[in-house]
């Protein structure tokens, strides 16, 4: 299981059109997106809290805890926050519904990206511009209303941009939010 959930991050990351393909020529549903969800957010998690104990002059468990937290529950609320925009986005761009397990599994896979970016950010966080390797999340959403959602050709830039920037910015919104409404997480 864990070999196949590695292969598919690996494939959305070097080959998207491929592994969109794949995802919707299987019938794997939503219960495997959401395990595919929730390895990744666990492992995002635990480089938060390796990273910390790395780059703690003095660590303690609960700095460690505090930033895997904190980073656990930017990435969920922001799969969620997303899956809902793009609902209503597809709905309103292409004038046709999805039902929530396509849209969850949708974002759930483009986000691929960004859990890969976070684990090399947590663990390396002097590379501050490793955030720039987030724009590749515009081509994995590019090729998945291509091969998963058939965005028609005509609608299809503006249904990428809107998509892409909510699946970027919604996690380090949530971050920020959190942040601001809990000085402590900090």
């Amino acid at each position: 299981m864990y070999k196949n959930i590695l292969s598919t991050f690996f494939t959305f990351i070097i080959n998207p059109a491929k592994a969109w393909q794949d995802v919707s020529n299987k019938e794997s549903g939503i219960l495997n997106s959401n395990t595919y969800a929730y390895i990744l957010l666990g492992l995002t998690s635990l480089f938060a809290f390796i990273g910390s104990a790395i780059h703690a002059e003095d660590f303690n468990w609960q700095l460690g805890i505090k930033e895997a937290s904190l980073l656990f529950i930017s990435l969920f609320i922001g799969i969620y926050l997303s899956t809902f925009v793009v609902r209503i986005l597809h709905e309103h761009i292409c004038k046709n519904p999805i039902s929530f397990n396509t849209g969850i599994e949708f974002t759930i896979y483009s986000f691929s990206c960004i859990f890969l970016i976070n684990m090399a950010g947590e663990l390396i966080r002097d590379i501050f511009y490793i955030q720039i390797v987030a724009l590749y999340t515009i081509y994995i959403v590019w090729e998945g209303s291509i091969n998963y959602l058939s965005v028609p050709n005509n609608k299809r830039t503006l249904f990428v941009v809107c998509t892409s920037g909510t699946i970027i910015l919604s996690p380090i919104l949530i971050r920020y939010l959190m942040v601001l409404l809990m000085p402590g997480m900090e």
